[in-house]
């Protein structure tokens, strides 16, 4: 038994009433949240489908809804980037060429509150050549990343690429 204020009550629901007052479940307001916290992984793919049309897009707005203040990018190369560096990267469009991403294959891992998602995806780079005319580059990635709920919504708080190493002849 613990007491609460003035009564008494049972230790397990002292416990339920603590959970819903930390989750702030409690009320019409925490049941909204609740169930905007349920993921799905069709969800979940389509908010991977975002951030690569950000990422494609060089899109700021979208980077600003979708990545977390303390988000970390780290590239095929090693290069982390904050979620800052990404913004000013977006706004300076200094980006040669195209780039675009289409997904190969994506597992999806749903936690209360989180979602891990890994996978590969093609990254095709295109950009105009020395006489001007377009060339590509495709890349095969894989890709983990770290979606997490918070007062933003979901939000990525970690993604990571690492190229595939190349076949051997």
């Amino acid at each position: 038994m613990a007491r609460i204020g003035e009564r008494v009550v049972s230790c397990a629901a002292a416990a339920a009433l603590a959970a819903l007052l930390l989750t702030g479940s409690a009320g019409p307001a925490g049941a909204k949240r609740e169930r905007a916290k349920q993921m799905t992984e069709a969800a979940a793919i389509d908010l991977q489908r975002q951030m690569f049309d950000a990422l494609s897009n060089n899109d700021g707005a979208a980077f600003q809804k979708l990545l977390a203040d303390g988000v970390v990018f780290i590239h095929l190369n090693g290069h982390a980037q904050t979620k800052a560096q990404l913004l000013a990267q977006a706004a300076s469009n200094k980006r040669p060429g195209k780039v675009t991403f289409q997904p190969v294959e994506t597992q999806v891992h749903l936690y209360n509150g989180s979602i891990v998602m890994s996978g590969e995806v093609d990254v095709t780079e295109t950009a105009n050549a020395a006489d001007g005319t377009p060339e590509s580059q495709l890349t095969r990635v894989r890709f983990s990343d770290v979606w997490a709920w918070g007062p933003a919504g979901w939000q990525a708080v970690l993604m990571q690429g690492t190229s595939e190493p190349k076949a051997q002849k």
